[in-house]
């Protein structure tokens, strides 16, 4: 993807998405779902916004890999391709960063 075409796809608010927990603290995944269906069935398209999953300013730091996988993959599923969705691979280790990027 050129510069051009990225400037064209991440266009307009990038919005944060929080990631929803069940009461035992657990993921939930299809509450992440809906959420990130909402908001594209609200306009948040692509052209029109970007969706931040996982952000480093947001839970993510306090997940463990595994945890943060799940979130990254729910939220490209749910998006369908109908939405930029940018998500975080920073972590302090090392391992960690080249498993979340793969």
């Amino acid at each position: 993807m050129n510069s051009q075409n990225i400037r064209t796809w991440l266009c307009g608010p990038m919005v944060a998405v929080a990631t929803p927990f069940k009461e035992d603290l657990s993921l939930d995944l299809e509450v992440l779902t809906t959420n990130i269906r909402f908001m594209i069935d609200r306009g948040v398209k692509t052209g029109s916004g970007t969706l931040l999953v996982g952000g480093a300013g947001g839970e993510h730091p306090a997940m463990n890999v595994e945890e943060r996988m799940a979130v990254m993959t729910t939220a490209h599923e749910a998006a369908n391709g109908e939405v930029p969705v940018l998500t975080s691979i920073q972590h302090t280790d090392t391992r960690a960063i080249v498993e979340l990027a793969q």
